[in-house]
């Protein structure tokens, strides 16, 4: 172990998943950009979308693209040294949390009666009766879900209250892209002032600008979740997505925190992409740390995934930047991981972490498995495609 980690045990007693290496706290370490891949970059993505770039590289693995690619995209922007955080990381909870998120890409009758195969079995709820379908926005075609949960379960978080029966949980969930009009949204990655419309201006987010595809997105299905959590009389949240998903997650957190005063426990993220500016980031964390939640938000990374490092920050031109708390494996197996603590909106950039290993190398398919788990939705079992019983 170098001198920039700070190692940290791990109990694998009650784990099922495969025996790992120590986790370790990592701190950054300073990169470089050279301004002719900046510029290169910058005229590629107004022309194209860094989504659009992703399908290029995906396609490279087959085409023989890469070094093409290799030539365009450039090196992640320089960081400060990162602070410790103390949070636990359970892996544990973040398996039960994949579970919840592969459920919000089934259907709309698997999940109404919560028949979706074995992610369904492994994601508890209280009842069928107790599950909202959120139904997708008419632009962009993004459904999710709002289910009570058992309080008891690994995934909540033990709250103190006065009434035990007035203690609901319930989780979030956001289907990742799936169709083009999600593809379109991904597209979508100017951005804009938020929070929006009746929101416009709030003091709990000053200054802040995110991505346009993913607050629209949330924008269309507002008002539907909102409803569901009244409907379900919900009192705390836990919020869950993988990429596209993880993004609106992350926004719906936000809000249904600094607006509507919801105690939100916990966001888990899975392979997340960046998504506002560094008032954005701040601010979240800020929302978070009024509430008592640390980290705010699990952004969890799955080796060389390539949708966590983009879109890219371009020093000032499109100054996106994730907030924390990044938690890095570092192989494909998903048997080691590392916790990457950051400086507020600044990133981790030790090479050990996300940031030593830029944008320009993954061409490779990480993005798709978590925890060994998959997000390919045509490997999904058959009971989460069905439209009726």
């Amino acid at each position: 172990m170098n001198s920039m980690g700070v190692q940290k045990r791990r109990d694998s007693s009650s784990s099922s998943l495969p025996s790992k290496s120590l986790p370790l706290h990592v701190d950054g370490r300073k990169a470089s950009a050279p301004r002719e891949s900046i510029r290169l970059v910058v005229a590629l993505l107004l022309s194209m979308g860094w989504y659009s770039l992703k399908l290029i590289v995906v396609s490279a693995v087959t085409s023989g693209l890469a070094k093409g690619i290799l030539l365009v995209l450039s090196r992640p922007p320089p960081a400060m040294h990162g602070r410790n955080d103390t949070s636990a990381y359970n892996e544990q909870e973040a398996l039960q949390h994949i579970y919840y998120a592969k459920v919000s890409f089934c259907t709309e009758h698997a999940i109404t009666s919560w028949s979706c195969g074995d992610m369904c079995e492994k994601a508890s709820i209280v009842g069928t009766d107790k599950v909202r379908f959120i139904p997708e926005g008419e632009r962009f075609k993004v459904h999710g879900y709002v289910a009570q949960v058992p309080t008891s379960t690994p995934t909540s978080s033990s709250i103190s209250r006065d009434h035990e029966a007035d203690d609901v949980k319930c989780m979030i969930g956001f289907r990742g892209s799936v169709n083009w009009a999600n593809w379109y949204a991904n597209f979508h990655l100017s951005l804009r002032d938020w929070p929006l419309n009746d929101l416009s201006g709030a003091d709990w987010c000053r200054g802040c600008k995110a991505h346009y595809g993913f607050t629209e997105i949330y924008e269309e299905l507002r008002p539907d979740v909102h409803r569901a959590i009244e409907e379900l009389n919900c009192t705390r949240l836990a919020l869950t997505g993988h990429s596209l998903g993880a993004a609106v997650a992350t926004i719906a957190s936000f809000e249904l925190r600094a607006a509507q005063n919801y105690q939100v426990d916990a966001t888990w993220t899975f392979g997340k992409p960046r998504i506002g500016n560094a008032e954005f980031v701040n601010s979240f964390e800020a929302a978070a740390d009024k509430q008592g939640v640390s980290p705010p938000l699990w952004r969890v990374i799955h080796y060389h995934d390539p949708v966590p490092r983009a879109p890219p920050d371009f020093l000032g031109l499109h100054p996106v930047t994730h907030g924390s708390l990044e938690v890095y494996y570092t192989d494909r197996a998903s048997s080691n991981y590392l916790i990457c603590p950051q400086n507020g909106a600044t990133e981790n950039q030790s090479d050990a972490c996300m940031g030593g290993w830029p944008l320009y190398f993954p061409v490779n398919m990480d993005h798709v498995s978590y925890l060994n788990e998959t997000f390919a939705f045509k490997d999904f079992p058959d009971e989460c495609k069905a439209e009726e019983s």
